[in-house]
């Protein structure tokens, strides 16, 4: 088997030479073969690779199957293809994590950053948005605490946490098992073979066979499997205690399975190879996907499957707006969220006959005073001038005119100093149009100087946002 390690960035151009060198050469067989692999994961939309069933792919955030959004329309890499293979491009958008495929005797193993990290090991920024957006401690996301720690590893244990207790908001999942019995009691229905195999001569019991409805399933089963899996690794077993939902949830599917076996691991894992098909229990599908992940990493007695597509990605901008929601909450700012239909702006006024059209979903405002946009894109050239398309100042300038505001802003991510500079002044009806930018910290030794460094970046934020804007808060 030959596995081959990619490293890439958000948002980025890479030829196949600076990521392929260490690992084949021009024109040869291997080439090829990585070429014919990354065929069946590039040139794929979110959206098209989301509705495979059958691939071990998680999309955060999960609920993109009904989306609209362009994010679900973009490819999740794309393939550029030279005649000279190495000088093929492959290109990315607003996706970090990881992806892998497999097929014949070859695996690829994709890692894409964020932009702002220093390293394919060492994504500070990418963890420290995570765990502010899932309500974490930063702390909680110092997993890479041995040299035999991947980072892709790590993803995968964090996110095992908001997944379980996001799935026991549905209930504990529950379906029907074949249960073998032999007693006196016949309840069920005769198995002939194994009662005349254990019973003759007739010794007053019956072999039968039950359905029953339980907790104690194949797929409780392979939560606990991973729970106990967890356990047994030091750095990252604190994971299973990290909140009192996470305690109650641990200590549920440890009660709820009292069959559990380590030695059934295998079984249990092939048990799960078809995914979750039940019309209740939809937020146990990426919880599957997880727990096989975990408990099949690097280990080589389970087989990911025939061109069977895994991994864990996130969709970056969806982080960087959700990210921004913690440091404004507090503030005067409204924040609208298109995928819940929560907080939006008609376009029309209510006439005669209540005709409502044309919803917007600014993502921060403030009524008769401000628009806020994240944009997690880049929002300035080389040399720091704003770079706007009109698309995106057509969009704010639209959001100022509906609320009155006097005021529009883009607020974007970058590698130079935080700060609010204006681009101008409206002609028509006025108003002026600003470009927020907020350092994320380089050069750092480590996570805890990142997380000290980008809370003094966050202050600056905040006061600029309340110096420029007049929030009250």
């Amino acid at each position: 088997m030959t596995n081959i390690n990619i490293n890439l960035t958000d948002n980025s151009i890479t030829k196949l030479e600076n990521v392929l060198a260490p690992h084949v050469a021009e024109n040869s067989d291997n080439l090829k073969s990585v070429i014919n692999v990354l065929q069946n994961i590039s040139n794929k939309t979110v959206k098209e690779l989301n509705a495979n069933i059958f691939n071990d792919l998680i999309i955060f955030p999960r609920d993109i199957s009904k989306s609209e959004d362009k994010f679900v329309q973009n490819n999740i890499l794309t393939l550029e293809k030279n005649p000279e293979l190495l000088s093929s491009k492959i290109k990315t958008e607003n996706l970090a994590g990881f992806i892998g495929f497999e097929e014949k005797d070859t695996q690829i193993n994709i890692s894409i950053t964020s932009r702002f990290a220093q390293n394919e090991n060492e994504d500070f920024f990418l963890h420290y948005m995570l765990s502010k957006v899932l309500k974490k401690s930063p702390n909680i996301l110092n997993l890479k605490t041995s040299a035999n720690s991947s980072s892709d590893f790590n993803l995968l244990i964090f996110m095992f946490e908001p997944l379980l207790c996001d799935a026991i908001t549905q209930g504990i999942f529950k379906n029907y098992q074949k249960f073998e019995h032999n007693n006196p009691s016949l309840s069920g229905t005769l198995d002939f073979s194994r009662h005349i195999k254990n019973n003759v001569p007739f010794c007053g019991n019956f072999a039968y066979n039950t359905r029953e409805l339980t907790f104690d399933n194949f797929v409780t089963q392979l939560i606990r499997h991973t729970i106990e899996y967890i356990k047994t690794k030091k750095d990252f077993s604190y994971i299973l205690t990290s909140s009192s939902r996470m305690k109650e949830a641990v200590k549920q599917i440890i009660e709820l399975t009292p069959t559990y076996s380590k030695n059934a691991r295998a079984k249990i894992i092939h048990q799960n190879l078809r995914p979750i098909n039940h019309p209740y229990f939809l937020k146990y599908i990426p919880l599957q996907k997880l727990c096989l992940q975990i408990l099949k990493h690097n280990n080589p007695k389970f087989k990911i499957g025939k061109n069977k597509i895994f991994g864990i990605l996130f969709d970056v901008a969806w982080l960087w707006e959700e990210y921004l929601a913690q440091l404004l909450k507090e503030k005067d700012f409204i924040h609208s969220e298109n995928k819940k239909e929560v907080g939006g702006i008609y376009l029309f006024k209510k006439d005669e006959n209540n005709f409502y059209r044309h919803k917007l979903y600014p993502d921060f405002y403030i009524n008769n005073l401000s628009a806020l946009d994240a944009k997690y894109k880049h929002l300035e050239n080389e040399s720091g001038q704003p770079s706007l398309s009109k698309e995106d100042i057509y969009q704010v300038t639209t959001y100022m005119h509906v609320l009155n505001a006097k005021k529009g802003t883009f607020i974007f991510p970058s590698k130079n100093k935080t700060c609010t500079n204006k681009i101008g002044t409206l002609n028509g009806l006025g108003g002026e149009m600003f470009l927020c930018k907020i350092k994320i910290p380089q050069s750092v030794k480590n996570q805890n100087d990142f997380f000290n460094a980008i809370e003094y970046e966050e202050k600056k934020f905040i006061d600029s946002i309340r110096e420029e804007f007049g929030c009250t808060k």
